[in-house]
């Protein structure tokens, strides 16, 4: 399994465990009454030599959730924000699959007027790996 597969798989994982919150793998399954809800991609991947055998990978990966909600709409997204940023702080590594990862955007959307509206947000993390190029799939 790629590197790439296995972070995104342990973000995933690691939403999956915040309560109140449901994972999907693909935004199809999203549904009325499945809000609040997160979707994990890795966006694109840039990669560096680091010696003869060794690539130091750059993921991009996007948390997206969605809700609803009304006058709190904005609260109800910065919370889910909040609780991303968390889950992935708590170990940035995910258990040594990554050196590090770090925030780089958050953006928030808000769609429809009226009495229920739904609310998207996206953020934008850097996760860095090492790998050999012969095995995509193992962290060094």
């Amino acid at each position: 399994m790629h590197i790439r597969q296995r972070i995104r798989e342990a973000v995933e994982t690691r939403l999956e465990g915040l309560v109140g919150y449901r994972v999907f793998k693909h935004p199809f399954a999203l549904f009325p009454g499945s809000y609040p809800a997160f979707r994990v991609t890795a966006m694109g991947e840039a990669a560096e030599p680091n010696g003869f055998e060794i690539l130091a990978r750059e993921i991009d990966l996007q948390v997206d959730g969605w809700t609803v909600g009304d006058d709190e709409l904005e609260d109800r997204l910065d919370a889910m924000s909040e609780a991303v940023e968390a889950a992935i702080a708590s170990d940035g590594t995910f258990g040594g699959l990554a050196t590090d990862t770090t925030l780089q955007r958050t953006e928030k959307v808000i769609d429809g007027d009226g009495d229920r509206r739904v609310g998207r947000l996206r953020l934008t993390f850097l996760a860095r790996a090492v790998t050999t190029r012969a095995d995509p799939s193992t962290p060094l």
